[in-house]
């Protein structure tokens, strides 16, 4: 009678949010600290370093057109969860990119892999004390060799009919002085050309979660978890990608 009295008295200690200690027949007792479910699908669980969310926040703020290119991608994802792997050596990373297929049409992964990696590269500066605990070495690979399939698009295809193959004339630096391609001219293209999309992307939206979860993972199962957890913003980020792939082609050194 005073075990089952025991027993009892400790479940209901859980029930009213204590820690709950459940009796075993010979070992003891065992601490259950967390009531969880354990297939909850959580991306950034107590376990993860709190600088992971911080830094990913920090870089998607500062490359959101660039970053929905590739992670609105399952083929630009891809290339992220192939050149993680533990085995992949620079040669390895490389292939990982220039090999990739599965897009028939649009830029290819490769392409989309170097706007979001070169943006994030050159935004660790910027994002240096919320990345402080991540060690982040740059990630943006070489440019594959002429005659590979992943190459820039097609000259003229810049979504907008005026032939000017995805150049921004206003995408430009103080008094409009033209920007060289890469992360400053793609972000000011997707700010001009994507002003709509983008700002469906900004911070606080389950946009902006879905690219600051995405951007912290490296496996596909990681990927497909943001995705399940910010579904509407999936949906956004994959409208901000195309539209700033048929706007920003030249820009974005797509």
């Amino acid at each position: 009678m005073g075990s089952r009295f025991v027993t009892l008295a400790l479940f209901a200690a859980a029930g009213s949010g204590a820690v709950a200690l459940v009796a075993g027949a010979s070992a003891g007792c065992t601490v259950l600290t967390n009531d969880a479910l354990p297939d909850d699908a959580g991306v950034f669980e107590a376990s993860d370093a709190a600088e992971s969310a911080t830094c990913a926040t920090c870089l998607t703020a500062a490359c959101t057109a660039p970053q929905a290119l590739c992670l609105a991608s399952a083929t630009c994802f891809g290339v992220i969860e192939c050149a993680a792997a533990a085995a992949c050596d620079a040669t390895c990373k490389t292939a990982c990119a220039c090999d990739a297929t599965g897009a028939d049409a649009g830029p290819s992964a490769e392409r989309l892999h170097h706007a979001y990696t070169s943006c994030n590269d050159a935004r660790l500066g910027a994002c240096a004390a919320d990345c402080a605990g991540e060690e982040r070495a740059p990630s943006t690979l070489p440019a594959c060799a002429p005659g590979d399939d992943a190459g820039v698009g097609d000259a003229g295809q810049d979504g907008d009919g005026d032939g000017d193959a995805g150049h921004d004339e206003d995408a430009g630096g103080e008094g409009g002085a033209p920007v060289a391609p890469g992360p400053d001219a793609c972000n000011a293209c997707a700010s001009s050309r994507c002003a709509g999309a983008l700002a469906a992307c900004g911070a606080g939206t389950e946009c902006a979660a879905f690219l600051a979860c995405s951007s912290a993972c490296t496996t596909g199962s990681c990927a497909e978890d943001c995705a399940r957890l910010h579904t509407t913003g999936k949906v956004t980020a994959t409208e901000l990608a195309t539209c700033t792939a048929a706007s920003c082609q030249n820009d974005c050194e797509l």
